[in-house]
């Protein structure tokens, strides 16, 4: 029994502890950059600050959308070393288009519907599966149609491994309703939470965490 659950304990052990962060970083860095980016850096704490440090010193990313053309791309800049200048990778991606993209997340897009006049429709998409869904409508003072007066935003709760989306309704009176993405886009009601008020200033919503 003592030997088996010495064995036990083996297996279980973290090896990647005793690899010395240069190393571990040059082994990661290998993975194909969809599961660098959107899996691996949230094995764990040690993995999100080497893989986050690295991206953000080596690489920037960007979403551009041409509405008027149905064309989304991707745009990656990388820093090939001190002589060598930069490198710039574009990617078209196949997305559904339905309407202006509102905030990005990891692997995840958050869109909303263009017509103009009707209630706003939430859609978030995942670029790795290439799944959507919309999600239920917003119980705002704004009636769902997440005018100028709105603001949208999709964050990853990192200690709760979960995706968030927030509304923020400016008024008056001002609201806040927040939305846990929960398996594969399936979602569970919006929840108004209070947050502080405050005349004037603008909004802003890049990540709200």
């Amino acid at each position: 029994m003592g030997t088996a659950m010495s064995n036990c304990r083996k297996e279980s052990e973290d090896l990647f502890v005793f690899i010395p962060d240069d190393i571990l970083l040059d082994i990661l860095k290998r993975l194909p950059d969809a599961i660098l980016r959107y899996k691996a850096k949230y094995v764990c704490r040690r993995w999100m600050d080497l893989i986050s440090n690295w991206m953000l010193v080596d690489c920037a990313s960007f979403i551009l959308q041409n509405p008027r053309e149905l064309i989304t791309r991707r745009v990656d800049i990388m820093e090939e070393g001190e002589d060598q200048g930069l490198q710039v990778k574009v990617q078209d991606l196949d997305i559904p288009c339905i309407g202006t993209i509102r905030s990005w997340g990891n692997e995840f897009l958050l869109m909303s519907t263009n017509d103009k006049g009707k209630k706003t429709s939430l859609y978030v998409y995942n670029l790795i599966t290439n799944e959507g869904s919309y999600l239920p409508e917003c119980n705002a003072s704004c009636k769902g149609r997440c005018n100028d007066k709105c603001g949208v935003a999709l964050s990853f709760d990192v200690s709760k491994g979960i995706y968030k989306v927030v509304h923020v309704f400016m008024g008056p009176p001002m609201e806040c309703h927040i939305l846990v993405l929960e398996g594969d886009i399936v979602s569970s009601n919006w929840k108004k939470v209070q947050v502080p008020c405050r005349h004037g200033g603008w909004l802003y919503s890049e990540n709200p965490f």
